[in-house]
């Protein structure tokens, strides 16, 4: 498992944070989400071949967010 930080834009409340995680919860190989709503950052852990960062990426878009 590798660790992953994104930026992300637009997340400013607890729902916000539980939508993302939520999104990145359905994706298999994606585990310890952290939503950091004053550092506008999620972290995760995930496995690269199994799961792929764009693939990570698209679920935060999918939901809603922009990653910057």
């Amino acid at each position: 498992m590798e660790e992953g930080v994104l930026r992300v834009d637009g997340m400013s409340c607890n729902n916000c944070a539980k939508k993302v995680t939520n999104a990145l919860g359905e994706l298999s190989n994606v585990e310890n989400i952290k939503v950091d709503l004053k550092g506008s950052t999620v972290s995760f852990a995930f496995e690269p071949t199994e799961t792929p960062l764009e693939k990570i990426k698209e679920k935060i878009t999918i939901a809603g967010y922009t990653i910057l």
